[in-house]
């Protein structure tokens, strides 16, 4: 995916692949977060937010948010991924 590859590899396939690499760059653009970077949230807030030690959990949490991040399902916004983390705690305690 562009999220995954970045968008230098993604534009690298789009050439071999003969596919419009303005489409691959405007989709790109696109993206409401490019990289874990992004995230309003860290996995250190995350782990305090719960009050859990880190652990796997905290990757899946942040894959969950990134994934409903890209798929427009949340806002990269603070207090709406809190709300998030909070609201669906269950589903990754357990």
């Amino acid at each position: 995916t562009l999220f995954n590859n970045g968008l230098y590899i993604s534009l690298v396939v789009s050439k071999i692949l003969e596919i419009d690499v303005s489409n691959t760059s405007k989709k790109y653009k696109d993206l409401p977060i490019k990289s874990q970077k992004d995230l309003n949230i860290t996995s250190k807030e995350i782990i305090k937010l719960l009050n859990i030690e880190p652990s796997n959990v905290v990757k899946l949490i942040i894959n969950d948010i990134i994934d409903k991040i890209l798929n427009n399902k949340l806002k990269n916004e603070k207090d709406e991924i809190i709300k998030y983390i909070i609201n669906n705690k269950g589903e990754f305690i357990k």
